[in-house]
């Protein structure tokens, strides 16, 4: 490197952000088409200027103009839809979502993509993902998406990849624009609008812009596939907490139970033998699907403003703010309340007695919990339950870029940045245990500020005054800070004969921290809602790293370039101590249509604050207990003979006095303490059948700060063809493939139940059971305990071709997934035992294999048309995990779904009610293992024209072209299909325009 710098290279250093990561060329179009080089740069995954933007790492960028066609007003969204992207958050998500947008990188998990903005790291969630919703779509100039591990680049959570988002810069006038949007069906509106301004000179510029997007929901109810809790069972497994209620009371007289739900229309009941009541069966369930959105809505506002300045011939200074509000809302059927011992042993939660002298106690009699075994009241005259999110991003960073003109020249950046989030969510509709408690306690009856409540009417029974008395409305407050100070110093060391030995050195220091503060009804746990406890916490980390670019041979035969990338970081926690990685790249042209790159990386992702510091909480997922179901009844010998467990741990009853061990062999059945130790508790004092009462189950989620770093080692190699013979055409393939230990995780509630029950010791200090065996705690906790190991190819084309009628330009980006292992711990053994998510024998549903976009764009003129397909492979499904899924033919739309079938069976107990599958259908012929979710493509299409007179573009477009259907899913948490991948809102048209002054 010269010590002289001249202007051009002053003028390229200046236009560029302190510290940045660039990956477009720094090359201008001459009129005739050639390319001038403007200078050095330093592009994504590497701090060392250099002039080849081709590196050894594959680098996907997402330019301006590809937002402006894609019809999304999210970064989110469009990000998703790359093939490479994997399943995150998004606006499908309501029920669990919270309104942010996240992005994920090959499955591996939205904490660990590192993504940046101008080349300094943004503010990550407490759980360690970046919101996208932060970052006003209007103010990018490109995305650039690095496939690869990047740790002794940029340090944690650079495991997937990185994602640096590269705002507008040297913009002059004023630009408008408006974009709005609607479904085929007339909801899910979306409109944004944005003004931008900026001014250049000699010395600087300074841009500003101002960004407003509003989203309308689409609700759950105005979709065929998702108006039902499963699509096409006539509600067959809706919710048991109905308006008209649900009771199971234990009678003491007989020691019988009885199920019986208010018959439709009536406004109470007197005695268990009442006329108004009927049996509770699956025809009397609750349909709450309609009361959920399918899209969620969200209104945001944002303002970024940009400068940059020469301070001297040596020295420039950047500088940028940010501010966004985001208000967001997700909507969900009413409460339902349900108690009763089969959930439990927490009084005034699980625990709760009605008093005699209630007066909608139709018994007139005290009711003591312990006669309580089930009440389930879907509480609609309190409405909806809503949760409201009120998200304020603040983000400002300071750089400065310069040139120390000693020995061979040193570039350097310095810079800071300092981002925080400020987060108040609302909840509306829940209810309020304590008061609920008293309301239904004879102590009510003489207090003047408690309203008494009734349980026993049906529907509209419950007063607006009752309403006010047990209801409340939760304030949550939660925030996020990060504060980043960054050096780097770079240079040419020597001269090589191959070139020079380019070098950088630099140094980091992060402070993040951050708090949740929810609720004190929710943090007390008197709510009827999941319990959380308050999160408090930080870490700081100390980093120092190196790169070397080590030329080895150049212009020799079969070796035009042959390069060698080193690059090495130190980093020091103050939450768990030090850790080293490196990296390792090379790049080799045998000749000048072709390179080939390696890379091998080094990662680390250090526990986010909610894994560390996070003050957990409860959660009710839907477990199997081992022990339920199982006989207990002495042989001849006086041995409990009947229960055993099966390949997956579960225990079960062959109807012998034989089990058959891990050998497969039949065996004399001995005792439940030898087939089942864990379950030997429970079965002995009672000598009869344990049932589990419900398949919802408490569980504690949390912390632990005793966590250490995940570590993970990348490896890619690929090619880069651009042959001369087609002049335009450009062919990468890359083969990648991930290797990540120490993976950070819970042990799963049902790894606790099964384990337990296996050994009768091991994780059993984990759970409590009450006194009559029911699970009422199981502490799943977070450990390292898993890896995690994910290979495959990607594979892109692009082709230009520039005609006297236009230029076209093709673009096939696909990604191809080989394996996809979790290795996750068996506790027994303490081996790994890996879990393939390509293989439908091991999950519930595989993730597709390919996914692949086409866009096909020509541009003539003042005209250009874009169109795209985006293709997702099938996927397969587990059939022998459902219970009782069947359809009536007559409830399905055959012109919309004329090959739809669930599994192809069904199996029904005498009431004609769906009971578990057995593995056998109805013929007697072995059931289906799997079912197939069939591929699907998407198209996209817009037409953009310029007015030239007016300096205006008008872009009309159509998302989803042909109304696409998602594939329907068994195995959906709701709605029936998978949010991560597929489109639930349909045809979709949107218009945009904008003016330039």
């Amino acid at each position: 490197m010269k010590n002289n710098r001249n202007p051009m290279y002053l003028a390229i250093q200046t236009a560029l952000t302190a510290g940045a990561v660039l990956a477009a060329p720094a090359v201008f179009a001459q009129d005739e088409g050639e390319k001038v080089d403007l200078g050095k740069v330093t592009t994504v995954g590497s701090h060392i200027r250099a002039t080849d933007i081709e590196t050894a790492a594959p680098v996907f960028v997402v330019e301006r103009e590809d937002i402006e066609k894609s019809g999304l007003t999210d970064i989110g969204d469009l990000l998703r839809q790359i093939p490479a992207a994997g399943a995150s958050l998004n606006l499908t998500n309501n029920n669990g979502g919270d309104g942010s947008i996240r992005i994920d990188l090959r499955n591996l998990g939205s904490n660990r993509v590192l993504v940046l903005l101008n080349g300094r790291r943004w503010v990550r969630t407490l759980g360690g993902a970046a919101d996208l919703t932060t970052i006003p779509t209007s103010v990018i100039e490109r995305i650039e998406v690095l496939k690869d591990g990047a740790s002794a680049i940029y340090g944690s959570d650079a495991i997937a990849g990185v994602i640096n988002i590269v705002t507008r810069s040297d913009f002059e006038g004023v630009e408008a624009s408006g974009y709005y949007g609607k479904s085929a069906q007339g909801d899910g509106a979306r409109q944004q609008f944005n003004i931008a301004t900026g001014a250049t000179s000699d010395k600087g510029s300074i841009f500003f812009n101002a960004e407003y997007t509003k989203i309308e929901p689409i609700s759950a109810g105005d979709r065929e596939f998702s108006k039902d809790p499963l699509f096409a069972t006539a509600n067959r497994l809706g919710s048991s907490g109905t308006p008209q209620g649900r009771f199971i009371l234990f009678s003491p007289l007989d020691g019988s139970f009885f199920n019986v739900t208010t018959q439709p229309g009536s406004n109470g009941w007197n005695t268990p033998d009442d006329p108004d009541l009927i049996p509770f069966s699956n025809d009397t369930r609750f349909n709450y699907a309609p009361d959920n959105w399918l899209t969620t809505p969200q209104e945001r506002t944002s303002i970024f403003v940009q400068g940059k300045y020469q301070l001297s011939d040596n020295i420039s200074m950047s500088t940028e703010a940010l501010f966004n509000r985001r208000e967001s809302n997700q909507l969900l059927a009413p409460q339902p309340l349900f108690f009763g011992f089969v959930f439990g042993s927490r009084p005034g939660v699980n625990l709760i007695d009605i008093g005699g002298q209630n007066p909608y106690n139709p018994f007139g009699v005290d009711i003591p919990a312990s006669y309580i075994a089930l009440i389930g009241r879907r509480m609609i005259e309190a409405g909806n339950r809503i949760f409201t999110q009120k998200v304020d991003t603040y983000h400002y960073g300071l750089g400065f870029d310069g040139f120390i003109d000693v020995g061979t020249g040193w570039d350097w950046s310095a810079n800071y940045s300092l981002s925080r989030i400020d987060a108040v969510e609302t909840n509306e509709g829940e209810l309020n245990m304590t008061r609920i408690t008293r309301a239904l306690s004879n102590e009510c009856v003489n207090d003047p500020t408690c309203v008494p409540l009734n349980l026993f009417g049906g529907e509209g029974t419950i007063t607006p005054e009752m309403v006010d008395y047990i209801t409340f409305e939760g304030h949550s407050l939660s925030g996020q800070k990060l504060i980043t100070y960054k050096l780097v110093a770079s240079t040419e060391l020597t001269e090589l004969p191959a070139g020079p030995l380019g070098f950088a050195i630099g140094y980091e220091k992060r402070r993040a921290s951050g708090f949740d503060k929810p609720d004190y009804m929710i943090a007390s746990g008197q709510t009827s809602g999941n319990q959380r406890n308050p999160t408090q916490g930080g870490y700081t980390a100390d980093e120092l790293f190196v790169e070397f670019n080590v030329p080895l041979i150049a212009d020799a035969p079969m070796a035009q370039l042959l390069e060698l990338s080193l690059a090495g970081r130190y980093s020091d926690y103050d939450a768990f101590g030090s850790t080293t990685t490196g990296k390792v790249g090379l790049r080799w042209k045998p000749i000048d249509e072709l390179l080939v790159r390696a890379t091998y990386s080094e990662g680390f992702r250090a526990p986010n604050i909610a894994e560390l510091f996070g003050g957990g909480g409860d959660s009710y997922p839907e477990l199997n207990d081992p022990c339920s179901g199982l006989a207990a009844t002495p042989n001849e010998d006086g041995d409990l003979v009947d229960g055993y467990v099966d390949a997956n741990g579960n225990g079960i009853w062959d109807g012998s006095d034989y089990r058959v061990d891990e050998n497969g062999d039949t065996v004399p059945g001995g005792t439940i303490a030898e087939t089942l130790p864990g379950c030997g508790p429970v079965l002995a004092p009672i000598n009869t059948n344990y049932e589990q009462a419900n398949t919802q189950i408490r569980i504690s989620v949390g912390s632990n700060p005793n966590l250490t770093p995940e570590e993970s080692q990348s490896f890619t190699l690929g090619l880069v063809y651009e042959p001369e013979f087609v002049d335009g055409l450009t062919v990468t393939v890359d083969y990648y493939d991930v290797s990540i230990d120490n993976v950070i995780t819970s042990v799963s509630a049902q790894t606790i139940l099964n384990t337990c029950a296996r050994t009768g010791s091991t994780l059993c200090d984990r759970m409590q059971r009450a006194q009559g065996g029911s699970v009422i705690d199981v502490q799943s906790n977070g450990t390292n305990a898993a890896g995690l190991d994910v290979s495959g190819v990607d594979l892109t084309a692009s082709y230009r071709l520039d005609t006297d009628y236009g230029l076209f330009k093709l673009i096939w980006d696909t990604s191809y997934t080989d394996d996809y292992t979790l290795r996750s711990k068996d506790f027994i053994t303490e081996a790994h035992v890996p879990i393939n998510f390509m293989d439908i024998d091991q999950v519930e549903l595989t993730l597709p294999r390919v996914r692949s976009n086409l866009t096909a764009d020509w541009s003539y003129g003042d005209w250009s048309v874009n169109y795209q397909l985006r293709y997702i492979s099938a996927r397969e499904e587990r059939c022998d995990l459902v219970f009782g899924v069947f359809y009536p033919n007559d409830l399905i739309d055959r012109d919309t779904y004329p090959d739809f079938d669930w599994c192809t069976y069904v199996n029904l107990d005498a009431n004609g009610d769906p009971v578990p599958n057995d593995g056998v259908g109805d013929n007697g012929e072995p059931l289906p293992n799997a079912r197939t979710l069939g591929g699907t493509t998407y198209h996209d299409a817009s037409v953009s024209y310029h007015l030239a007179d007016y300096n205006t573009r008008f872009t009309f477009g159509v998302e989803n072209l042909f109304d696409k259907k998602p594939p329907l899913s068994i195995t959906a948490f709701a709605n029936s299909f998978d949010p991560a991948y597929y489109d639930g809102v349909g045809r979709y048209y949107w218009l945009r325009v904008t003016k330039k002054f």
